[in-house]
């Protein structure tokens, strides 16, 4: 099974930068991306029943509640990401590298998306792991 992305709320303020004085707009993302299935709210334990080993898994998942951006506007735009284990059943788990940019509209246009590009290693499935993406543009920059 993919990771699958699952957003929380999605925090979108205008701020004004510091030292220029522009009107940027600033976008939060956070959430979870779980590898195997995410066990049941109110499961006493994981079953490790036909669990497989995640072994230095290089993924990257769209982020569902990304907004879309104009790639052309974009220039100055700054997008930071982290990214830690929230929720593992094996022994061991690392998450060696989180990055999140902007992807081109696979149907082609002029918007692009955030993805989030996750590199983990872990003993067994599930795990999963949050995620927090800042994004820092151009009001323009986001459609709509």
């Amino acid at each position: 099974m993919p990771p699958q992305a699952f957003p929380e709320g999605r925090i979108d303020t205008l701020v004004t930068d510091v030292v220029s004085g522009e009107q940027r707009r600033r976008t939060d993302y956070r959430g979870s991306v779980w590898y195997g299935q995410p066990p049941e709210i109110g499961a006493r334990r994981v079953a490790a029943s036909g669990a497989r080993s995640v072994a230095w898994d290089s993924s990257v998942v769209f982020l569902p509640d990304s907004l879309p951006y104009r790639r052309a506007q974009l220039g100055d735009a700054q997008v930071t990401c982290s990214a830690a284990i929230h929720a593992s059943h094996g022994n061991y788990h690392f998450v060696m590298g989180a990055q999140a940019n902007w992807a081109d509209d696979p149907r082609g246009g002029e918007f692009c998306w955030l993805q989030l590009a996750l590199t983990v290693h872990a003993s067994s499935e599930p795990i999963g792991v949050s995620y927090d993406v800042v994004v820092v543009c151009a009001p323009e920059a986001v459609a709509g």
